[in-house]
Formats: C-alpha cells, structure tokens, sequence
C-alpha cells in the first residue's frame, strides 16, 4: 500500500504510516508521474484532483484534509470509480475564530462597537452556523441567507440577499465556490452585490477567494461604498494582487482555518476515513501532538467589555500579526508575492483554538463572562482583592 500525500498535512507520515508507505510531497507540484506506484492519495486545497491527474494510475481513493471540496472534481472520481472522503466541518471553529477575532479588530481600528449592530451571514453551513453563535456572544443581531437550505428547510429564519444586503452592518461569506447554476457563487460579490450594500458596511469573506470580483471590491472601497474588508482568500492565489492587499483593512494568507487543532483534526478525518475503507481500526491517537492549555489572566474591573473580549481574543489568536506578515508582500515584486503568501502558509506558527484557553478575570461582571463563555473560551472568575 502506497499514500502519497501533501507534505504539509500535520502529522500526515506519522498517520498514515499505519497504512503502508508514505511519500510527502509539495502540494502545488503533485503530478501523475508522482501517482504511477500510489494506492491513496491526500491533498489540500492547493492540489486540482480530477481525471486528467488520475488516468492511468492505480490510485483507488482520494482524501482532501480540508473542509472545502472544490479543488476536486468528484464526478470524475465517481466515474472513475475512485472513492472519496473530505474533512468536512473540521476547521469550522476556527474559521469563526477568525471571523471573531476579525470583527472585534475592525471594531477596535474604527471606533465603533459591536453589540446591536447586524452581522449578515451569507452561507449557513458548519462555519456560518458557528459565527452566528459567536456574533450572538458578541451582542450582535444576524441575518442568514442560505438559499439552499432555504429551499429543504422552508423560508423561516432565513432572508433574502436583497433584503440582507440593505440591512446588513457587516457582511461575511461563508459559501462553497460553485462555478454555474442556480445557486452560483463564482464573483457573486460582484459591482451589482456592492452596490446594494448598505452604505458604510463592511465585508469579510474567509470562504474561496473567487467568490469575490476583487476590482469590483477594491473600487467600492476607493468611493467608501464599502468602509472596510477582511480578507483571507483572494482571487488567484497564490498570486495575490498587491493592490488587493493595499485595500483591506485585515489581509491574511488563507489560514482563517488553521488552527494546530483543526488541521490535526483534518489529518484524523480523513485517516479514519481511509482506515474504513481499508476495513482497519484506527491505531493514530492524535491527541500527544496538541499543546497543553494556556492560561489568560486579566483584572477587568471597570473595563468597556468589547474591550476586554478584543484583548482576549488578540491573546489567543492575534490576526493583526498574521495582517502585517502579508500586508508586508504589497512591497514586493509581483513575482515575489506568489512565493511569500505560500511561505506564510507553509511556516504558519502554531495557534490553538478558544476552547484551549482558560481565561480567568478579576472584576468581571456575568455579563462579560458570558461572553468569554459564548465564544467558545474556558473561564472563570476571581473577586477583586480588598
């Protein structure tokens, strides 16, 4: 049994060993030739997966350690008669971190706060139905827009675009890239979906990069259409547009879903989706290769709470750092970009997910605490000293 596999799956030779033998290879430059030997094949996003890979080799099933599945071409799979599994729904919780940690900076750099303002949720899937929960911990009222599940589930809970898109404070993304047909999403945030915007929103998308029609964006942002975006995708990646970066407020590397627990998380998906079709138990145990928890101690008495939960979470999860480290590629020669925004997601640091923290505040009302609670941290609470 051969596993070729993306080399920067985390743990990916240490799980898949188990298996047979392992070769790690960069993603970007797997090939057929690569494939002549392999029985399994795991990718990420930045490998396309489709027939013109897979003809003529012996491989029989491929895994994507991702959430999203548009880089693989599953009816050939089907056709081909290649089994398939993803890591669908792994990096939900950190994509929403992401998101969290997004808004509460925006709010922070442009002096505005939070609670009562209108989150749209665009998509309502495992990232959209986790930002919901957060934006509600944050004071926040949302509006969801699904049209999928618009049409199983029945109208109830959710709006339409239209009517988002006029209410709507701040906008976030969280869609499948779908390339034709009635629910297409490819460019969907295009001039026409600016203009209807409500004037002085914001938008995030942490979804696929071609979602939106980036001259579109950067122009709306020119004529303050549009007050602020938080990007972390973009078209043609990873040969960003500088002038793209230069817009956004936020820019990060497409790492909104790369937490060390999620992606080890991704890696234990799809290992135990491969050991079920080999008809093996899983024998990988995942859990030595997180960190311990770490601790975060703050006296909040008499601190704005908004305030409070941008520390917190800028402890956990500091995006202004992951910002800069991009930001910094608008300096360079577009053929230096492609090869730092890679570089930045290949020797991304370690970063762990809310739940890993425990926060203890002294001073802090239920209120706040609820809060902290409600996304997602560990907490609890100290009395002021005499």
């Amino acid at each position: 049994m051969r596993v070729v596999v993306d080399e920067n799956i985390p743990c990916a030779e240490e799980a898949f060993a188990s298996l047979g033998e392992v070769r790690c290879l960069p993603g970007r430059s797997i090939c057929r030739d690569h494939l002549q030997d392999a029985d399994i094949l795991v990718v990420r996003s930045v490998t396309r997966v489709d027939r013109s890979l897979l003809m003529g080799t012996p491989v029989r099933f491929v895994a994507t350690a991702t959430s999203g599945c548009d880089h693989v071409d599953e009816n050939d799979l089907a056709a081909m008669g290649i089994g398939f599994a993803s890591a669908h729904g792994s990096n939900a919780e950190s994509v929403a971190e992401w998101v969290t940690a997004a808004l509460l900076r925006l709010a922070t750099d442009m002096g505005f706060t939070l609670a009562g303002r209108v989150l749209g949720i665009i998509g309502v899937g495992a990232v959209g139905s986790m930002v919901e929960a957060k934006a509600a911990a944050l004071g926040m009222k949302t509006l969801r827009n699904d049209p999928p599940r618009a049409r199983r589930e029945g109208a109830t809970g959710f709006v339409s675009l239209s009517d988002l898109l006029a209410a709507a404070d701040i906008v976030t993304l969280h869609v499948p890239l779908i390339r034709s047909g009635v629910d297409c999403t490819l460019r969907m945030v295009d001039d026409n979906f600016l203009r209807h915007l409500r004037s002085g929103a914001a938008l995030l998308n942490a979804s696929r990069g071609a979602v939106v029609d980036e001259a579109a964006l950067r122009q709306a942002l020119a004529k303050g259409r549009l007050a602020a975006a938080a990007l972390d995708v973009f078209e043609n990646e990873p040969f960003i547009a500088s002038a793209t970066l230069t817009a956004a407020r936020i820019a990060t590397p497409h790492i909104a879903g790369y937490s060390t627990d999620a992606k080890i998380a991704g890696t234990f998906q799809v290992y135990a989706a491969i050991c079920r079709m080999l008809g093996k138990e899983p024998t990988w145990n995942p859990t030595p290769y997180l960190t311990p928890p770490a601790e975060i101690s703050l006296n909040v008495e008499g601190r704005d709470e908004e305030d409070v939960l941008d520390e917190i979470v800028a402890a956990a999860y500091n995006i202004a750092r992951d910002h800069e480290r991009l930001a910094a590629a608008a300096q360079l020669p577009p053929d230096k970009i492609g090869e730092h925004f890679t570089r930045l997601r290949k020797e991304y640091p370690l970063r762990r997910k809310f739940p890993a923290f425990r926060v203890k505040l002294t001073g802090a009302s239920p209120s706040l605490m609820a809060k902290v609670a409600g996304l997602g941290f560990a907490c609890s609470t100290a009395s002021t000293a005499p």
